[in-house]
Parts: structure tokens; sequence; C-alpha cells
């Protein structure tokens, strides 16, 4: 195979693979409703729970539990992969990378300073 041949089938290849992950399937909110689990760490390690209830295009609406402090209700949106939302309660922000089943990512308490890592997983 000459060189030539060699460049325009890499070419080729090149096209179709980068084609193939542009077409890559965009994560719909509505398949994030349902309860998740699993935890954060920094200062303070607490299990975590957040429950989705709700999605209206790419918002979704839920609540959220860290350790024993009480319930919170929950607000944000998807933007491809990333999930980001705010506590109504509190001044918590946290951003996730959704992967299929799991969560990761990190959230910061304004008043307080404090970062914590969140990982999480869908309940089945």
């Amino acid at each position: 195979m000459s060189v030539r041949h060699r460049v325009i089938w890499l070419a080729f290849l090149l096209a179709f693979v980068s084609q193939a992950f542009a077409q890559a399937p965009a994560i719909e909110a509505q398949s994030l409703i349902g309860e998740w689990s699993g935890d954060i760490k920094g200062p303070a390690n607490l299990p975590y729970q957040m429950t989705l209830t709700r999605a209206e295009g790419n918002k979704l609406f839920g609540k959220a539990k860290a350790g024993t402090f009480p319930e919170y209700q929950i607000e944000g949106t998807l933007d491809g992969d990333v999930f980001k939302y705010r506590s109504l309660a509190h001044p918590l922000t946290v951003e996730l990378v959704v992967t299929r089943d799991t969560m990761t990512g990190s959230g910061e308490n304004a008043r307080s300073g404090a970062v914590g890592k969140f990982s999480l997983t869908r309940k089945k």
C-alpha cells in the first residue's frame, strides 16, 4: 500500500471515529430520576442520599440528606453529563459528572468555605 493510500485510509478512519464520538447520545434529565446514595469526603465524612423526583427539560428537582442532618430541597440543571445543583435551604452548591449509574464531583458550602468530594451510585 502506498503512502498516499495509507494517509487517505487514516483520514477516513479518523473521520469515522470522530463521527462516532460526536453522535454519542446526550444524557436526558429524566433518566436521572430516582434515588442516589454514597458519601461526602472532606472536613466531615458523611453518608449522603439524594432523591431526584422531577425533571422539566434539563432542570431537576428533588431532596438530599447528609448524615443525620435534616433533609433539604435541591434544584439544578443537567448540561451534557454535568449535573449542577444547589440546596434551597443552605449555601451549598454541588457539581457532579454523571457516568451511567454514578455521579462524582465536589460541593462547596459558601458560608464556611468547606469543600467535599461527592461519590454517588444509583440505588437499584
